[in-house]
């Protein structure tokens, strides 16, 4: 068969052919709905209402005749967006006949344009998450539409749960297996399905939460952003079992406790996140609610988590992390040993984020330039793990240390010592090279909501809530550089960064040691 028959088979007759068979008994009603504690936004709700979807600032056009085009005119994310009916939260927070009319008048448009299977369109992510938000969604959007719309929902509905279920057996992995495991979970009292489904999600909840944690409750990603996603899933398939009055299994609820944990750690003294591995800052009230919905009480953050490789230090109204972990294909960041510093509910030492519906941006906000690290001739460092990982505290206050050979013949040192009232920070960055010569360049990233004034060969940082601080350094060259901000949303903040700069020569280990003080 020729590469042009193929394609032509694969794109035209094959996906008529899956979806002829996906045949599944017909479905009248709705049994149990699961019920959905999260918040929507009804600013980005009204957006919907006018014709619009919102992500983090920016918006595409969103109308009921426009689902077939999305992938070509705006890219995966934003098509994923779109299909995986996320948005039915904001509207549902609006309330009202308008946004249950626009939202019915969306999800009808998406049933007539998607009666044929589609790769992008119900790839198992995106339609595990659009079956979960039908059925928590349906009183709201579908009780009351015409019996004609009612059974083209329905129709739809089963033939993308039959593809779902033919899917489980293989067992799929991570984030999408879990995601599907909530979307069974939700779907059998929803439409009265045996206890074999059931079982068959379950085994698949606990795999694919095997596969995404690691033992210290931190997820496999290193993300943040990932950590609170993967917490609001697993107490998402919590509430399922209980709603279906079933017991909940003893290491479900140790996930959920462990991951909570891990969740709190990683939340800045602003009860943001810490904007490390394609993370964001996200919403301090979201947080909130996710944490709350856990039920895990805290009462103290541990300094270290060992597997996901990250370190903390809360002194007075100063908290930092610390990023001591490993670079690989799960991590895609090569920002090892940087770290983030934030005092009370100001931001100002930060990594410099990642763009959430703009795919072209990863590998820029990848690199080990964009993280308040160490690297060596503008490249960013390889896959590494951090070694001689250690947190002890000291007479001052505690100190931070790890290391790598992420750079091929050579080994980086850091050493963080935060004082104990949280008056300063100072680092010890050494650098040891084989036989070829480098130079190092050591970044601190400025959040963009701080002043930053330089006068002889003294940096100056002025805090949005007013505290100053001072940054010298030893060692090095300092100077001042533009920066950008991508940690909250998809908007592009302008921001600076300190760059110290220093060579090091063939076999001869350099040290730059620097400070940021409070004045």
């Amino acid at each position: 068969m020729s590469t042009a028959l193929r394609k032509w088979v694969d794109e035209t007759i094959w996906p008529r052919v899956y979806t002829a068979r996906l045949k599944a008994p017909e479905i009248a009603t709705l049994i149990d709905v699961p019920v959905d504690v999260w918040p929507g936004d009804a600013t980005i709700g009204r957006r919907l209402i006018a014709g619009d979807l919102e992500v983090g600032g920016e918006s595409i056009p969103l109308t009921p005749k426009v689902w077939s085009g999305l992938m070509f005119r705006h890219g995966a994310l934003w098509h994923d967006r779109a299909h995986d009916f996320s948005w039915m939260r904001d509207l549902r927070a609006v309330g009202g006949d308008q946004a249950r009319q626009v939202g019915r008048a969306l999800l009808m448009g998406w049933v007539v344009q998607n009666r044929v299977w589609d790769r992008h369109s119900w790839a198992v992510g995106v339609t595990a998450r659009r079956l979960y938000h039908w059925l928590a969604f349906y009183s709201f959007f579908m009780d009351s539409a015409r019996t004609q719309d009612q059974q083209r929902f329905f129709s739809s509905l089963s033939r993308q749960l039959t593809h779902l279920r033919r899917l489980m057996p293989r067992q799929q992995m991570g984030l999408e297996g879990l995601l599907m495991a909530r979307t069974m979970l939700a779907a059998v009292p929803a439409l009265g399905l045996g206890g074999a489904v059931l079982s068959q999600a379950v085994t698949m909840m606990s795999g694919c939460a095997v596969h995404v944690l690691n033992n210290d409750g931190g997820v496999a990603t290193r993300s943040p952003t990932d950590q609170a996603l993967i917490l609001r899933l697993l107490v998402d398939c919590r509430r399922l079992l209980k709603q279906q009055r079933r017991d909940v299994p003893e290491e479900l609820e140790g996930w959920i406790t462990n991951t909570a944990k891990a969740l709190r750690f990683l939340r800045h003294a602003d009860r943001g996140l810490g904007v490390f591995n394609g993370g964001q800052e996200g919403g301090p009230a979201m947080l909130d609610h996710i944490m709350r919905q856990s039920g895990v009480n805290i009462r103290k953050i541990p300094g270290q988590l060992p597997d996901t490789g990250y370190m903390r230090v809360e002194a007075g109204k100063l908290s930092v992390l610390f990023d001591a972990g490993y670079h690989d294909a799960r991590a895609g960041h090569a920002g090892l040993l940087s770290f983030e510093m934030v005092d009370k509910n100001d931001r100002l030492i930060v990594n410099c984020g990642h763009h959430p519906m703009q795919p072209h941006w990863a590998p820029y906000m990848a690199m080990t330039a964009a993280h308040s690290t160490i690297g060596l001739d503008d490249c960013s460092h390889g896959h590494a793990a951090c070694v001689d990982q250690a947190l002890r505290k000291i007479s001052e206050g505690q100190m931070m240390q790890a290391s790598h050979t992420g750079y091929t013949g050579c080994r980086i040192i850091r050493k963080l010592f935060v004082q104990k009232q949280g008056q300063d920070v100072r680092g010890e960055d050494q650098i040891e090279t084989g036989d070829t010569s480098h130079r190092a360049t050591i970044r601190f990233h400025i959040h963009p909501d701080v002043g930053v004034l330089k006068q002889q060969g003294v940096i100056t940082l002025r805090a949005k809530g007013g505290a100053g601080w001072r940054v010298t350094c030893d060692g090095a060259d300092m100077t001042l550089e533009e920066s950008l901000y991508l940690g909250l949303g998809a908007q592009r903040r302008s921001s600076q960064q300190i760059v110290l700069t220093a060579p090091c020569d063939a076999g001869m280990p350099k040290q730059v040691n620097w400070a940021i003080c409070r004045l």
